[in-house]
């Protein structure tokens, strides 16, 4: 079995059906695939009669629950098996030969899976019962999010557990998007950052790791052109979000913040000057 599997299928087991569940098997039409690539088909029917077919050619066996073992007994003409269970859904039966650690059987129900990629099934099985949401870095590698609080952003918030493309939880760490870090701690997201790109006066390009996506504040962390922390004072002309014109950094956060008080005063003003303008314009249309 793949070593993906092999991660995955521990944190699916409570989500396993059980063999005494022969609703789950009879009557369905299964596919095991042997060593040398062929193709079984296998049908349980109710009578405890086994049809298996290899190309074209039937034989009949037969098949036995044994209960309290969770196992199957299965003869089939040519040898009798003994199968414990390792993992039940509809589209997937893994089943393990008694007695041997690495010796699965596997059997696929080739109505749900018709492609039989019971590795692609898995792992939609966990992403689902997980409830969980895919989104990419700036990379475009694949990640995934738990929606716990949040059930219609596809992107993720505060507390939401974050797991990589092979449905590993990552337990620390950053993440890298278009607009945005995501720092995750013991498995989920602990905070935000907002990407911002500049260019100072003296045309240097930084990158401003911004805890509000529409401010520049104290403590946010500032990039050099390699993605370094720099240090020193740098100036913005125009000015940047929030009417800032100068940072003073010190080990890569920001210290201090100066605004352009003039803009500030021109903007507050104007923002004066529409809401006077609405309200005196409700008043006249209430009478």
């Amino acid at each position: 079995m793949l070593p993906y599997l092999k991660s995955l299928l521990p944190r699916l087991q409570q989500y396993s059906k059980s063999l005494d569940q022969t609703s789950v098997f009879i009557d369905k039409p299964w596919v095991m695939i042997d060593e040398n690539k062929d193709y079984h088909s296998y049908t349980f029917h109710k009578d405890g009669r086994l049809i298996m077919s290899l190309n074209g050619i039937v034989q009949i066996g037969k098949w036995e629950y044994l209960i309290g073992s969770e196992s199957l007994l299965i003869d089939r003409v040519k040898d009798t098996v003994l199968l414990n269970q390792v993992f039940i859904q509809d589209g997937l039966m893994l089943l393990k030969k008694d007695g041997m650690a690495d010796a699965f059987f596997t059997l696929i129900n080739k109505k749900v899976i018709p492609d039989l990629d019971c590795e692609k099934y898995l792992t939609n099985l966990f992403v689902k019962k997980k409830n969980l949401s895919p989104f990419r870095d700036s990379k475009q590698k694949i990640y995934y999010h738990s929606m716990v609080f949040n059930y219609t952003n596809p992107f993720p918030v505060l507390g939401d557990e974050i797991f990589d493309e092979k449905l590993e939880s990552i337990k620390d760490g950053t993440i890298f998007t278009n607009d945005k870090t995501i720092n995750v701690v013991n498995g989920k997201v602990g905070s935000f950052h907002f990407i911002g790109k500049y260019q100072t006066k003296e045309n240097l390009q930084i990158t401003i790791l911004q805890s509000a996506n529409d401010r520049i504040s104290n403590f946010d962390i500032v990039l050099g052109e390699d993605g370094d922390t720099i240090n020193g004072c740098l100036s913005f002309d125009p000015v940047i979000p929030n009417w800032v014109r100068q940072i003073e950094v010190r080990n890569g956060a920001i210290v201090k913040v100066k605004r352009n008080r003039k803009d500030l005063v021109f903007a507050l003003i104007a923002l004066a000057f529409v809401i006077i303008i609405i309200s005196i314009f409700v008043i006249s249309t209430s009478h």
